[in-house]
């Protein structure tokens, strides 16, 4: 049985002498955490007009230090090596808050373009905002990898890898940059004020009402992602969807929409004003393998 090492972020101090001798000792007990801890910021975000209720510290104005792991890194997953792991140890990407002038283009989840969409099953839509201002220049982040390839996304634990330094560890941060978004790992952007709406155009009614306020997250690789689980019960039970061809819309009050994508694949996107898109997509009948999990 594969055996993992954890250390609580409280246990630290106490063990820091351990730390120098080396990973050969045993300082860290085994078995899962004990606390589930709010998913750290590896990408470098922008927030306008400020990062809302996320538990992040920006500048205003000048990006904030980037914040190097704390704790004991962990071992004993399927990528060797030790990692900083999200839920047990605690780093942050450069991120700074922004009044105005910032742009983006929209990216929804690739899964809306894929013919698994299925009738009856949950789906989640997500939507992601890439940096495209070129006025920021580069922050830096943290490359978070899945450590458990064979898992499931939700069962994996994730990290950043930890570089043996002398007398303990480090992390090596990964450098992000604005300039080109398209294809690379661009910094996000977080438009407190954003809202959806999602419109069954088969049956011309709203499957959730214009101007929604829109949740976002801090997801397992770090970055900052608008989600909706369109069909899972939460407050109030939510309707599966049904076989018919919708528009999911999104919009950015302050922040302009300069382009937008939906994964790899050629879909019926569209920017509709200077703060809003829309994708268009179809769920099939039920039948077949489910929906896919969107990709960011």
């Amino acid at each position: 049985m594969k055996q993992r090492h954890w250390t609580s972020v409280a246990a630290g101090a106490t063990l820091l002498a351990a730390l120098l001798t080396g990973p050969g000792t045993a300082f860290a007990k085994q078995g899962p955490p004990v606390m589930e801890l709010t998913n750290n910021l590896s990408v470098p975000t922008v927030f306008v007009p400020d990062s809302g209720t996320f538990a992040v510290s920006c500048g205003s104005g000048t990006p904030s230090p980037l914040g190097a792991p704390t704790g004991l890194p962990q071992s004993g997953y399927e990528a060797s090596g030790y990692y900083y792991v999200q839920g047990i140890n605690t780093w942050q990407a450069q991120c700074l808050s922004a009044a105005s002038g910032v742009s983006a283009m929209a990216s929804f989840g690739s899964n809306l373009t894929s013919d698994a969409l299925k009738a009856g099953t949950p789906i989640r839509v997500e939507v992601g905002l890439l940096d495209t201002s070129n006025s920021i220049g580069s922050l830096e982040g943290y490359t978070v990898t899945k450590l458990d390839p064979s898992l499931a996304d939700n069962l994996s634990a994730y990290g950043v890898l930890a570089m043996q330094i002398v007398g303990g560890y480090s992390a090596d941060p990964t450098v992000f940059t604005d300039t080109n978004p398209v294809g690379t790992s661009p910094m996000r952007v977080f438009d407190k004020g954003a809202t959806f709406s999602l419109f069954n155009d088969t049956t011309d009614t709203y499957v959730v009402a214009d101007n929604t306020p829109m949740s976002a997250e801090i997801n397992a690789t770090g970055a900052v992602v608008y989600g909706y689980n369109w069909g899972v019960s939460g407050k109030g039970v939510k309707t599966l969807p049904t076989a018919g061809i919708y528009t999911l819309t999104f919009n950015a009050p302050t922040v302009t929409l300069s382009a937008v994508s939906a994964g790899t694949a050629t879909a019926p996107t569209k920017v509709v004003n200077d703060h809003t898109v829309s994708i268009t997509f179809t769920v099939a009948a039920s039948g077949g393998k489910g929906g896919k999990s969107a990709q960011h």
